[in-house]
């Protein structure tokens, strides 16, 4: 498979549907039993934090690449809706910067969208990533 080094800015990843299901949240709940629950004090418990979405940018990353070879350096999320079990979504991604630092350093900027059924966007992920070549 081939590596990012290789990818081109303005390269469009997806889309790709998912959807949050149970067995994704008993996976993330595990890790962080203590603030996954948005609305802990309501019966249904059907809100949860929409940043569980991000995981799922690196399925959309490998469908054209390997994850070999970058290091997560930085990532800013905006969240505009609230996610619930059971909600599907469609997500595309784009490489939106390659780069050069001072010191030689090459970075690539990653952007994940996550668009609900009704076409409204409900995460943005812009995600940094150093190329180790």
């Amino acid at each position: 498979m081939k590596r990012f080094s290789e990818a081109d800015i303005g390269e469009e990843f997806g889309p790709i549907e998912i959807q949050i299901g149970d067995d994704a949240i008993r996976r993330i709940k595990a890790v962080d039993d203590e603030n996954f629950w948005l609305n802990e004090g309501t019966e249904t418990k059907s809100v949860i934090d929409p940043a569980i979405l991000v995981q799922y940018s690196n399925v959309l990353k490998t469908t054209k690449y390997s994850l070999e070879g970058l290091v997560h350096v930085n990532q800013k999320i905006r969240i505009h809706k609230a996610v619930r079990v059971g909600d599907k979504f469609t997500m595309t991604g784009k490489v939106t910067s390659k780069y050069t630092s001072r010191t030689g350093k090459i970075f690539l900027e990653f952007e994940c969208i996550f668009m609900d059924e009704g076409d409204n966007v409900v995460l943005e992920s812009k995600e940094t990533y150093l190329l180790k070549l």
